[in-house]
Parts: structure tokens; sequence; C-alpha cells
């Protein structure tokens, strides 16, 4: 827990440094460096874990047994790890080239991170050049620990960061990277229709509203996505269609319900406030930010019901909550931008420790392990490890079934 709380407070403080206004020019000078050096920790920290996380077990047994690429294009009768497995395909066959060149899978890991890195460093240095470490600290904070676990989800997600620069420019372009981004993570696919969203221009109206339909779901917890199913299974004729959503119905009734109350949605409607309130001065922010946020709203109260949907979509558009969140650093003169700094700093680093406070997801994500420390593979550390990693999945299991039952 420690590891993590350090990171946060490391890139933190860059943040503290780089967005807080000093006019030292000793600071300025040094400014600069803030932002790779942060890089290259997060390259260290995230690209050379060890075995941390929920699904880290499954990629390994994976990437252990896939066949070599000559056996794949050569032989396929005799590859069926490769062939009959239900991942995308480009994820498979990425396994596929990395283990032919000798590669192991922590080197797959490290290379993963190494391409996500940069597809995050291109988007912060195109949109948030000038606050980019506190951008990137929320962003840690609400997505590092999930990206641990969803390798392939991941690399759709910063595929599609390269999409943002076509974005009412070039729809196919944008299409053609959805759909490379896809072939990855099927679920990148809803990216594709966010597009006609985005010539939308969102009034202090529709924030308005928005604010009280998100406050009304935490408060009265009414299920939207539930009263949508069952008003078409009542009026749709007992045909594929009303099965389709019969089959949504069961969907919600199979996976446990989340809390809405929590650390994000609070974020959310603290900012959503902010953006009211100071609604003439957002018109310096990039317009489709606004929309990726508006967007991720509404994913949070259509899919409060389940929270693995809800989690799942919401990532591809916290972009765009955080990147408000960065730039509403404006509203601030020089020390009110100090404590709103520090508040977020203080914020990131609850938001990354809270999920621990469960004992299946400590056992998953402590110790942080890196492999520096971790090369001669001690077969007692590796049974310890392996034990720790059975005794989250039946707590998380039961946890599941309790949720089900209730």
């Amino acid at each position: 827990m420690l590891s993590y709380i350090l990171l946060i407070s490391v890139v933190g403080f860059f943040a503290f440094i780089q967005s807080s206004g000093f006019s030292d020019l000793k600071i300025v000078k040094y400014k600069k460096y803030l932002k790779p050096l942060s890089f290259v920790i997060l390259t260290v920290f995230i690209g050379l874990r060890y075995k941390v996380g929920a699904d880290w077990f499954q990629y390994l047994s994976y990437y252990n047994n896939v066949e070599g690429l000559g056996t794949i294009i050569f032989n396929a009768k005799n590859a069926p790890y490769f062939y009959d497995h239900n991942w995308e395909p480009a994820f498979k066959l990425l396994c596929a080239i990395t283990k032919s060149l000798g590669i192991s899978f922590q080197g797959l890991v490290l290379l993963i991170t190494t391409f996500n890195l940069y597809s995050l460093n291109k988007f912060v240095s195109k949109y948030l050049s000038g606050d980019a470490c506190i951008f990137i600290v929320l962003f840690l904070s609400l997505n590092m620990l999930r990206e641990f676990d969803i390798l392939r989800q991941s690399l759709a997600f910063y595929i599609l960061l390269f999409a943002y620069e076509y974005i009412n420019k070039n729809f196919l372009k944008y299409l053609l990277i959805c759909f490379l981004a896809s072939l990855f993570h099927i679920s990148a696919l809803i990216f594709v229709p966010a597009y006609i969203f985005f010539r939308w221009r969102v009034s202090r109206k529709v924030l308005i509203a928005i604010f009280f339909m998100f406050l009304g779901s935490l408060i009265f917890k009414f299920g939207v996505l539930s009263i949508i199913v069952n008003i078409f299974e009542t009026i749709l004729p007992g045909d594929t269609s009303a099965f389709f959503f019969h089959q949504i119905k069961l969907y919600l009734e199979f996976y446990p319900v989340h809390s809405n109350v929590n650390f994000v949605t609070l974020l959310s409607l603290g900012l959503l406030a902010i953006l009211i309130l100071n609604y003439k001065k957002i018109n310096t922010f990039d317009p489709k930010f606004i929309v990726l946020f508006v967007i991720f709203i509404i994913i949070s109260i259509l899919f409060a019901e389940v929270g693995e949907v809800q989690s799942r979509f919401g990532y591809f558009f916290s972009t765009g909550l955080v990147y408000c969140v960065a730039r509403s650093l404006i509203f601030y003169k020089r020390y009110t931008k100090m404590v709103y700094v520090i508040c977020i700093v203080l914020y990131s680093n609850i938001k990354v420790i809270l999920p621990l406070r469960l004992e299946a997801t400590l056992l998953t994500y402590t110790p942080y392990r890196n492999y520096i420390f971790y090369m001669d593979q001690n077969e007692a550390t590796e049974k310890e490890i392996l034990l720790r990693y059975n005794k989250a999945q039946e707590l998380s299991r039961d946890f599941f079934n309790d949720n089900i039952e209730n």
C-alpha cells in the first residue's frame, strides 16, 4: 500500500510544482523535466510490476500455452489454444508474435506499458502540456489498479487516444482507429456511436439538468436500465427483440449491484457544480472533453445497477472527467490554485488506496512487487504469491455470490 501512496505523492508533488503558478526562475527552468521524469517512474513502476492484480494468472497461463506464430500460420489444426480461445484476435496475435521472438510474459507487459505510456504522453502533450502532471496523478488514481488487470482493454483505450485528433475532422480515420482498438477489446466499439455527439455544444442548462439527474439517481437509486428493459419487454411481442431485452434483464439480475455513491461520483458531482458556476470561462476548454465527461455521467446513471458494465464503458470516457478537472485550474488564482492542486493530490491518494480496504483487493494488489526484485523467482515466494492469488479469488467469488443472493 505504501508503494502506491509514494507513487501518487511523488507525481502529485510534480503536479504541485508544475501547476501552482510558481514564478521563481529556478523552478520554471526545471519544470520541463517533471513530465518526462514522471513517465520514466511510471514505466518502471507499472511496466515491471510482477504478478500484481486480479487477472495476471489467466494472462500468464494463456501466454505460456499459446502456440508459436509458425504453428498458427502453417499448422492451424495444431494451434487450438490460439484459434479456440475467445479473446480478440489482435491481442492473441500479439502474444503469439512476442512469444515466438523469445520475449517473456514480463517482457510483453513491459512492451504494452511502454506503448500505453507513449500514447498517454502524446495525449497530455497535445491537450494539457502545461498541466500534464495533475492530469496524470488523477488519472492514475482512477485507472491504474484497473489497468493492472485489463491488458486487452487498456491497449484498446490507449489506441483510441489517437482517434481524438480526428474528432469532427475525419470520421473515416476515427472509425479505422476505433476498429483497430476493437481488435484488442471489443468494448472499444462504444466509441463509434459516441462520434455523433461531438458536434454538440453543451450548454449550462444541460449541465444543470445532468447535475440534478445524477444527484437524483444517487439519492433515490432508481434503476434506469431496469425501467427501460421492463418497458420494452412489455410492449414488444414475444420474438427476438423481446428475448434480447429478457436476456439483459437476466444479466442485471446476475451481476451484483454496486453502490452508486463513491469517490468517483462525488468528484463528478463536484466537477459538474464547478463547471456550472464557471460556465462563462469554459470556452477555453476543448469542447469534445466536456462531451466526453457528459457521456461518462450518462453511463454512470444508465448502468448504475451493473457495476461491471459501468466501469468497463466508463473507463473509455474517463479522460473527459480528468481533463475537465485539470483544466479547471484556470478558474483559480495563485493561492487558491495551490489549494485546488493539493486537494486533487490528496483525493488521488485516498482514491488509489480506498479499494484496498477489502481483503480480496488487499490480497490482489499488495504487497506491490517489482520484477527487478523478483528475477530469481524463488520457489517459496512464488508459492506465497499463488496462495494469496487463490485466496483473493475465493473471497471475490464469495462476495459475488452473496450479492446475488441478496
